[in-house]
């Protein structure tokens, strides 16, 4: 199974939060992988987008296939219509992508540590890690995937009928507010195991062969501050999972730290 593109999804809302991480990820993809690095974009064109095309990502403008029936599910605690017009352009590549049978798809908050050679079998719908416990496969983490695009696309219709309904439901069943929980949901005991090293998060410690770390939870600007025992406005959540590993997150942070700065050094640098 060969593995050739690897798909981000982001728009204009989630820029401000996330550039600095979008910039990194490409960065260590650029250095440590051969992957064709693909932007789903929905939104205005940015500094960021110009960023990405100077560095020779490829950019696909697009508004998420369920944008009607988002715009039209009012928002409540647990459900925001500007997160999920940019949470649910990811399952659109099933539509977008026409010349590869297998993609990556992760979040944008990862980085590529080591070369990419996937090891895991090839999924009927796609492949995924569990959510945060070690060893539970019983709820998936969707912030890395690999897709079987034809597969996926061949059920897409039935899975868009399933998911319109209940957008603004998913949260109830916990751990899956957003695209998370429509995955899960109806792909329910039809989705295959990714060897953990290709989401692999830093609360569960430090791993020489972690090919994708994932900062699922607290985001490195959050992690700084958390270290610093700088407390404002950062969840308590994320303090109690800092504190699940901090040895994990002291690790990764300092690969995420060489990787930013490198990212930053200049423009245009594509492929190094």
């Amino acid at each position: 199974m060969q593995i050739k593109k690897w798909y981000f999804a982001i728009n204009e809302n989630g820029v401000q939060n996330y550039e600095y991480m979008i910039k990194t990820a490409v960065y260590s993809c650029y250095k440590f992988t051969d992957l064709i690095p693909c932007c789903i974009y929905y939104g205005e064109e940015t500094e960021l987008t110009h960023w990405l095309r100077a560095n020779g990502v490829f950019i696909v403008n697009h508004s998420s296939s369920f944008l009607e029936t988002i715009n039209s599910t009012p928002d409540n605690v647990q459900w925001k219509s500007s997160t999920a017009t940019g949470a649910y352009l990811r399952l659109d590549i099933p539509l977008i992508e026409k010349d590869e049978e297998f993609v990556l798809y992760t979040d944008v908050d990862v980085i590529f540590c080591r070369s990419f050679a996937y090891q895991g079998k090839p999924p009927k719908f796609f492949s995924c890690a569990p959510e945060m416990k070690l060893g539970d496969w019983s709820f998936f983490n969707s912030g890395s995937m690999i897709i079987n695009v034809p597969q996926f696309r061949s059920v897409f219709e039935a899975f868009s009928d399933f998911v319109r309904p209940r957008l603004a439901t998913f949260y109830k069943k916990g751990r899956g507010t957003y695209d998370q929980g429509a995955l899960n949901a109806f792909f329910s005991k039809r989705w295959d195991r990714m060897p953990l090293e290709y989401n692999w998060k830093p609360y569960w410690g430090v791993n020489n062969n972690a090919n994708i770390v994932h900062f699922h939870g607290p985001k490195p600007n959050h992690i700084r501050k958390i270290v610093l025992n700088d407390f404002e406005h950062i969840p308590l959540l994320y303090r109690e999972i800092y504190n699940i590993n901090p040895d994990g997150y002291k690790y990764f942070m300092a690969t995420f730290s060489n990787l930013e700065k490198n990212s930053v050094i200049g423009n245009g640098w594509g492929r190094i």
